[in-house]
């Protein structure tokens, strides 16, 4: 079937919410939720050979892409899982399968625990999963001092501007080496946007990387139990240190497996794209896992 793209939009908590819908209307619903600093078209070439036979969304995180961002703080964990319960439930997608990359995952992962009727399979690539365990979290003191530090230090920070597109282009690919020129563009070219004075900067609010306050590592794990679907995670054998899978986390999901692609860094599905999706594609299909 021909690819039909669809651009909508919700309000969560008086922001505005982008997304793109694409596929058949009738399939089943896949949602795919991107990283921290990214952007739901990300996933254009991932999602290709799931367009006939599934419902395909895609939103852009608040702060993100073309969602609103909030004035100043706002974007804690907590904040993205209200705002994709408000997408699941305004668009009547449930049940879905979940498919989250990095902060995304984190996302889709707490939304499973939280809603496990509402969802069907749930994918996790190079999801943030504890940090750094094996040190112990900080006490309160520690972790809201931390963090009022950094908030702080992001008071005087601005977004950074470019000239021109081509030298946005430059810097991603200098930030990421391992992408290829052509997904570089592309991620490039929707994840600007231009300035009134003629320059471009990224589509991303900085306030985005502010610290979170909102879940212990134990109210996390909590949740994580609670998920009662087939897990898939992926993780790269040169990705982040802190994924869900890794550090023996795997144990607190009850129904999951681990796959580990080579070649490939924290941006997975851009470095092993082929792998990801028939390895998607094997697990959406399956009638168990």
């Amino acid at each position: 079937m021909q690819d039909r793209l669809y651009a909508g939009h919700i309000t969560s908590n008086k922001l505005r919410l982008t997304y793109l819908e694409r596929g058949n209307p009738d399939g089943s619903v896949m949602i795919f939720l991107h990283g921290l600093n990214d952007h739901c078209r990300t996933f254009d070439e991932l999602i290709e050979p799931f367009i006939n036979d599934y419902r395909i969304v895609t939103p852009d995180l608040r702060g993100h892409g073309d969602s609103e961002w909030t004035k100043g703080v706002g974007y804690d964990l907590l904040d993205y899982l209200y705002d994709l319960h408000r997408l699941v439930s305004d668009l009547d997608l449930a049940p879905a399968t979940l498919v989250g990359h990095s902060l995304g995952g984190a996302v889709v992962a707490l939304f499973s625990g939280l809603y496990p009727s509402l969802v069907k399979k749930l994918v996790l690539m190079e999801a943030m999963g504890l940090w750094v365990p094996e040190e112990g979290e900080a006490s309160i003191t520690e972790r809201l001092k931390m963090g009022f530090d950094l908030l702080g230090q992001q008071e005087g920070k601005t977004s950074k501007n470019f000239p021109s597109v081509d030298a946005a282009f430059d810097r991603m690919r200098e930030a990421n080496p391992t992408l290829s020129k052509d997904v570089a563009w592309h991620l490039t070219k929707h994840g600007i946007r231009e300035n009134q004075d003629g320059s471009y900067s990224w589509k991303y609010d900085y306030y985005t990387r502010s610290p979170d306050f909102s879940l212990k590592h134990e109210d996390t794990i909590e949740i994580w139990k609670q998920i009662s679907c087939p897990v898939l995670v992926v993780n790269a054998d040169m990705g982040l240190s802190h994924r869900v899978g890794h550090n023996d986390t795997l144990r607190y999901f009850q129904d999951a497996r681990l796959e580990v692609l080579e070649k490939a860094t924290h941006w997975i599905f851009h470095d092993q794209k082929l792998a990801m999706q028939n390895l998607i594609k094997k697990f959406s299909s399956s009638t168990r896992d």
